[in-house]
């Protein structure tokens, strides 16, 4: 997420205390303008030494995050998240426009998006950046699954938050919300079996719904499903032919795979591949019985 530029144009003026709203993100300027600094005169000429801008960071992560602020590409300093996942940084530097990201790693281990908020610190002034909500981690248990497998989707995100899952390739896609824990872990179940093989990509972000503000995006976390490989009648693939296998052929029992094609169907039922699952299916499956 990135943040706007504080217009250089438009310096604060006297106790002015001037906020930026939009994403969430809030930024307080207080302060005089300091009066104009006594030239020093040197050997090789005359030298002004600026007074430091002060930057404060506040905002929410997870709990015992260990959170890194960056200025122009450079680390500047880093803090420990409270228990309640909030984060508090104060660090003095030089006036003029900078960059700032703000991110950070959880206790999984697990890295957040960074979040960037451009700005043009004044001369002696406190710049307070609020609000700052950072991304959830998001992790799978597995990069490769079969179809009809379940796939762990886990994480961590600012406690008793809503994480929202949203589908890359489908952006009106938007899976349940996952209300987080107090330990800021959250973690969802999918169940592929409705799902075609192939590659997926999925994002996350969290919303605090007391506080009305909203994180921006994760990283993206990528993942395939390997088309079901079917072995003959033993349809829940536990090597044996049985009433396990025989229920699942009874659900699917007298329909075609065409007008279950909109459906999540086990297409392993249809042993003998006519698409259709039926009688004949049922013949080699009792063919195969094993108990």
């Amino acid at each position: 997420m990135a943040i706007a530029v504080w217009p250089a144009s438009e310096p604060p003026t006297t106790q002015a205390q001037q906020q930026q709203q939009g994403t969430g993100v809030s930024i307080t300027i207080e302060g005089e303008a300091p009066p104009p600094e006594e030239p020093l005169a040197g050997g090789g000429g005359i030298i002004i030494l600026p007074s430091p801008a002060t930057v404060i960071f506040k905002g929410y992560a997870y709990p015992g995050a260990l959170v890194t602020f960056v200025k122009n590409g450079a680390i500047i300093g880093n803090t420990l998240s409270k228990s309640n996942g909030m984060f508090e940084k104060e660090v003095d530097t030089d006036p003029g426009i900078s960059t700032f990201g703000i991110w950070a790693k959880d206790r999984l281990g697990l890295n957040s998006s960074t979040t960037n908020v451009s700005i043009a610190l004044q001369e002696g002034a406190k710049t307070t950046i609020a609000n700052i909500v950072l991304s959830p981690t998001i992790a799978a248990n597995r990069s490769v699954i079969t179809q009809g497998e379940k796939l762990t989707i886990y994480g961590s995100a600012t406690p008793d938050s809503n994480v929202r899952l949203f589908n890359n390739y489908s952006p009106g896609q938007v899976l349940p919300p996952i209300k987080t824990k107090s330990n800021g872990r959250w973690e969802y179940i999918l169940d592929t079996l409705e799902l075609q093989p192939g590659e997926y990509s999925l994002k996350a972000n969290a919303q605090l719904e007391a506080l009305e503000l909203l994180s921006p995006f994760s990283s993206n976390l990528l993942f395939s499903i390997e088309e079901k490989k079917c072995f003959g009648s033993d349809l829940n693939n536990d090597g044996r032919v049985n009433v396990a296998d025989f229920s699942i052929m009874m659900f699917y029992w007298n329909k075609s795979l065409d007008e279950m094609k909109t459906k999540p169907v086990n297409r392993c039922a249809d042993v003998d591949g006519d698409g259709f699952i039926g009688l004949i299916d049922f013949s080699i499956m009792m063919y195969r019985w094993t108990g």
